[in-house]
Parts: C-alpha cells; structure tokens; sequence
C-alpha cells in the first residue's frame, strides 16, 4: 500500500491502490481510490478546460479588430472564472 500511496503523490493516477485480502486496511484502501477516481474525473475536466482556453488565445493571437478583441477577451474571463468554480 505505502509503494501505491508513493506513486499517487508523484502524480501517477493511472491505477488503484491494492491490498492483500488479509490486511486489515481494506476500508482504506477503497477510500484512495476513491480519491485517485475523484483526482483522475478533476484532471480530465481541467484538461478539456485547458484547451478551450488554449482555443480562444489563439483566436485573440489574431483579431486586430479591438471590438472583436474585446469580447474574445471576455470569453477567456468567463472561462477563467467557470474553472476557478469547478476546482
């Protein structure tokens, strides 16, 4: 368990923390993984968020209309703030 836990705190979510039949730390180890699931569904959201976001800075790279300019600045705000809400 200590080896999985290890590996979590490095950053690696891509497995679930196991134990041998016969420990007595069972209930814990459904609570990480519980966590590690909640960690990976948090992850995905903030990737997807990043690349929206990632999306309409490229569009502001190109906009020489300031009016344009403007609200494509605003939607990168609003995207902001959504994220900053979810996590």
């Amino acid at each position: 368990m200590k080896n999985d836990i290890e590996k979590v705190a490095d950053g690696d979510l891509s497995f679930n923390v196991s134990l041998d039949k016969r420990d007595d730390f069972k209930n814990i180890s459904g609570g990480c993984n519980r966590m590690i699931g909640s960690f990976r569904d948090k992850f995905s959201v903030l990737k997807v968020k990043m690349h929206d976001m990632n999306g309409i800075l490229e569009g502001i790279e190109h906009v020489k209309d300031k009016q344009a300019l403007t609200q494509k600045t605003q939607l990168l705000i609003d995207a902001l703030e959504r994220l900053e809400k979810e996590v």
